[in-house]
């Protein structure tokens, strides 16, 4: 978890978004905020 926020902030991202294990492509969680999602 931290290597990955660690990773996202040297790319000028502000947070992380954790995809599920198995698919790799289903929001699993978001480390430190809310999100929206529209599809």
């Amino acid at each position: 978890v931290l290597k990955a926020q660690a990773a996202a902030k040297s790319k000028g991202y502000s947070d992380v978004i954790y995809l599920d294990s198995v698919n790799k492509k289903y929001l699993e969680e978001v480390s430190s905020c809310n999100i929206f999602v529209v599809k």
